[in-house]
């Protein structure tokens, strides 16, 4: 037996009242002495046991009434199995859903604090001895408790502050088939808590029916009116690295999951946390949509760049962040023999002239400066470690024989962190580069036939630009290539990064971590292009150079899980270094992590979007390394179940759903409640009742 409303019972006291009342009136007694006492006094000790029981029935009687008039309010109910004090024998299974659409709704009142709230309020519910497991869905069930016996109830609910949403979506269908078949011979009821997004719930239909537990499968679901949600999708820079003050591509995309069209909708950006400008974008319902924009960063150093929409529905997605590195200058080497001497034999004649600058004497080397870029020239005899020491990008191209010893040379340069541009014009020696450069693994891709144009035809190849834009709103069109080498398909780990107009590859790059390999089709040297009386070459050869150096970073926009690594910056002394990653404690990186010719190792990945930094104390200066963390957004529709949808689960699986603990208890209560007798308890207060007024007629 046990009541539905127990908390009535603590009015059972209250039964005593009668009771109280009777021994207090008891010694109330007035005595009067009249002439007649002697003789009342011995009739009243013949009939003295007869009148102490009717006292008695009638004081049970009132005390009965007051007892049921509780246990009626209580509503006493026969249980199908024993009481909360020890187990029912039922194995009890949390399932919740751990993707960020729980995180849907107004702040502090998300679908994910009810499930908390609710969760808290079911354990408290239950007994010492009962059984029970935690499962958190994703792609798969996560069991942070695995059939526990529970003993406390708050150091139960104490282990949910330990649950965290994760990046994805949740399919209910596997992760129920996982649990069906796990507890099939199992007295199990299952409480899960999800969202009704039709993406979590569209393979559940599917199900077989004969693994199904029907009525012991509860569905807490909190209701919404508002399904409407925006999402930044991804941000992305054009490069890893950028001259300072020199423009780099920010590209934004935008999704619109809801159902109704947005117009004008503010996209923020911010360049370590401040406020640079604003872009707005309009979208159809399901519409994706793109915000491009260039941004002249004015410092150097490592900067975090975020797009931000207005808070909607679902903030988790409204904001996405990436990293760049500014520089101040590049440096770079041109590799020439001293026998091409030629105008238009080498890229260093086709850069100085481009440049319209004198040539300058620097230690018996030559050095000019093109903007923040400096070049210099090595020749055949000058080429040594101390040479590519101090040069971020060298660029190789015809002027420059290609032997065995060059090419074991340039791959140590690579392996420490360098730059290769392999600018293949007209001079070069197919063969010889695919079997020289091939084997000592610098070729991102085999050269194939050269195409030869005429200048005075249209018939050549034009840069296309990309959809993000890469040269600050100069035309790269006008731009033409009258000879260039058809590229092969690239190696492993090598991707096309520039294409013709026709869609045949340009650039073809190669990340060696640390260090790059970049080669283009056709030559820099001036011969094969009309870039030196283009407007267009400023840009185009910065953004050249600044995404040859930063592909030879450690990529500083990574996925969900990946691993991060950075070059370990220059600060004298390492006195610590931390890693941060959002919504988690700081992890410190030990010296032996730093080792490794400036390569940092073994730091683990970001769970969740958002920035991630390194952060390395010297002696006299701290220096932050940005990293950007991205996963796609595939749960970010928060778009409902329709009703033939909800009706098809509803038969699947036989759900009984409810909106909040409230109506949960109420399921529960019917469920173990089997009888009510709150009923009968009325009629023994119809008969109390009715027994004490014939009392009082009778006895007084």
């Amino acid at each position: 037996m046990s009541f539905i409303h127990p908390a009535v019972l603590w009015a059972l006291p209250f039964a005593a009242v009668p009771v109280i009342i009777y021994y207090l009136m008891r010694f109330r007694s007035l005595r009067v002495e009249w002439g007649a006492t002697y003789v009342l006094e011995r009739a009243l000790a013949r009939l003295r046991k007869k009148l102490y029981a009717d006292q008695l029935i009638l004081l049970v009687l009132r005390t009965l009434l007051c007892v049921a008039l509780v246990v009626a309010f209580a509503r006493p109910a026969a249980r199908r199995r024993a009481g909360l004090a020890t187990s029912t024998g039922v194995h009890h299974v949390i399932l919740v859903d751990s993707s960020y659409s729980m995180l849907a709704g107004p702040e502090d009142a998300t679908r994910w604090d009810k499930t908390q709230e609710t969760v808290a309020q079911l354990l408290r519910s239950w007994g010492r001895g009962e059984t029970w497991s935690l499962g958190v869905m994703g792609d798969n069930v996560d069991w942070v408790v695995d059939g526990e016996t529970l003993t406390d109830s708050e150091h139960a609910i104490a282990r949910l502050g330990g649950l965290r949403v994760r990046e994805g979506s949740t399919d209910l269908a596997p992760c129920l088939e996982a649990v069906f078949g796990r507890f099939a011979t199992a007295d199990v009821e299952i409480f899960l808590f999800a969202d009704d997004q039709w993406t979590t719930w569209r393979n559940v239909p599917d199900l077989a029916r004969g693994s199904i537990p029907g009525p012991d499968l509860y569905w807490i679901d909190s209701p919404s009116s508002n399904h409407e949600n925006l999402a930044v999708t991804r941000a992305e820079l054009a490069r890893d690295k950028a001259l300072r003050g020199h423009p780099v591509a920010l590209r934004v995309d935008v999704a619109n999951f809801g159902a109704r069209p947005v117009r004008d909708v503010p996209v923020e950006i911010l360049i370590d946390g401040a406020f640079r400008e604003r872009k707005t974008v309009s979208l159809l319902p399901g519409q994706r949509g793109r915000v491009t924009t260039a941004l002249a960063l004015a410092e150097s150093g490592s900067r975090r760049v975020t797009a931000r929409l207005p808070d909607d529905l679902l903030v988790y997605d409204n904001s996405m962040s990436t990293a760049i590195d500014v520089c101040d200058r590049l440096d770079v080497l041109v590799l020439r023999d001293g026998t091409a001497e030629g105008k238009f034999d080498s890229a260093w004649e086709f850069l100085r002239i481009a440049g319209r600058l004198q040539n300058m004497q620097d230690d018996g080397k030559r050095i000019f400066t093109l903007g923040p870029v400096s070049v210099a020239l090595c020749e055949a005899s000058e080429l040594d470690a101390q040479a590519l020491a101090t040069a971020d990008v060298v660029l190789l191209d015809g002027a420059r024989r290609v032997t065995p010893a060059l090419a074991t040379t340039l791959r140590g340069f690579v392996d420490t962190g360098g730059a290769l541009i392999l600018a293949a014009d007209a001079s070069v020696d197919p063969e010889v580069w695919n079997r020289v450069l091939g084997e000592a693994g610098l070729l991102p891709a085999p050269l194939g036939d050269r195409q030869t144009r005429s200048f005075r035809g249209d018939d050549c190849q034009v840069l296309r630009r990309a959809d993000e834009g890469t040269s600050g709103g100069d035309s790269l069109d006008a731009a033409k290539f009258y000879s260039w080498f058809s590229l092969g398909e690239p190696v492993a780990g090598a991707t096309v990064r520039a294409t013709f107009a026709d869609g045949t590859a340009y650039a073809i790059g190669k990340r060696m971590l640390p260090g790059s390999v970049t080669l283009l089709a056709a030559g820099l040297n001036g011969r094969d292009n009309n870039l030196i009386v283009r407007e267009c070459f400023y840009p185009f050869i910065f953004d050249l150079l600044a995404d040859s150096a930063g592909a030879a970073l450690f990529p500083r926009m990574v996925g969900l899980g990946e691993p991060i690594a950075c070059g370990v910056p220059d600060v004298g002394t390492i006195r610590a270094a931390t890693f941060d990653r959002p919504g988690a404690e700081a992890i410190a990186v030990t010296p032996q992590l730093l080792a490794g010719g400036g390569r940092l190792q073994a730091l683990g990945g970001s769970d969740v979007t958002g920035p991630c930094s390194m952060l390395v104390v010297g002696e006299d200066t701290a220096t932050r390394i940005w990293f950007g963390a991205q996963g796609e957004r595939v749960d970010s529709d928060l778009t409902p179940m329709d009703g033939e949808m909800r009706a098809a689960v509803q038969r699947q699986l036989g759900l009984r759903t409810v909106t909040d603990w409230s109506e949960l208890q109420q399921a529960l209560a019917d469920k173990y409640g089997g009888r009510e007798y709150g009923h009968w308890a009325m009629l023994v207060v119809l008969l109390a009742m009715l027994g004490e007024l014939f009392a009082e007629r009778r006895f007084v």
